[in-house]
């Protein structure tokens, strides 16, 4: 007579395989999502400096602009000041406070630029006309505009403490016709 066995079943051991894969994954996602944000963050960041920096341009532009409109006008707003030799007064930290410089009222602003309603007192434009001689004896009125973003803000001295800062500079010769 022949004997039967019952088939006998062994359970698998396990050994965690599944879960230490599974946790391996879900880090090198989490990972790839960290790294994802950060450059999104640093992009905008840069597209924010960007834009800050164009409306600094744009006012240094709308300046530069209407004090040149100033000086062919031959208006005592705008001082000229007389060369200092060497060095450009421009050039002088020192040299844009109090009434050597032109700052720009909100109401020429205005009519340029409605994006300077949120600009403060120290970031308005300012322009500054220097009178200098030229090799060939040929007088120029070198005219510097300052524009800053809405957000700039600067130390007693004048260094840049935040916010972006566009200077830009014209050379007018203007000659007498009735000569």
């Amino acid at each position: 007579m022949s004997t039967l066995y019952a088939p006998v079943f062994r359970r698998p051991t396990q050994r965690g395989a599944a879960l230490v894969v599974a946790l391996v994954l879900l880090m090198l996602m989490s990972l790839g999502a960290v790294s994802l944000m950060k450059g999104a963050v640093n992009a905008e960041v840069t597209a924010n400096n960007a834009r800050l920096r164009g409306l600094a341009e744009q006012a240094a532009q709308v300046a530069l602009l209407h004090c040149e409109r100033l000086y062919q006008a031959e208006s005592a707003d705008l001082p000229v000041l007389p060369s200092q030799g060497v060095d450009d007064r421009w050039s002088n930290p020192a040299e844009w406070r109090d009434g050597r410089r032109y700052v720009l009222p909100m109401s020429a602003l205005m009519s340029d630029i409605s994006s300077f309603t949120s600009y403060g007192q120290d970031a308005m434009p300012q322009c500054m006309a220097e009178l200098e001689e030229l090799p060939d004896g040929t007088e120029v009125v070198i005219i510097t505009a300052r524009g800053f973003s809405p957000d700039y803000s600067a130390s007693p001295n004048g260094a840049t403490l935040s916010g972006a800062q566009v200077w830009l500079q014209s050379t007018s010769f203007f000659k007498d016709v009735s000569e």
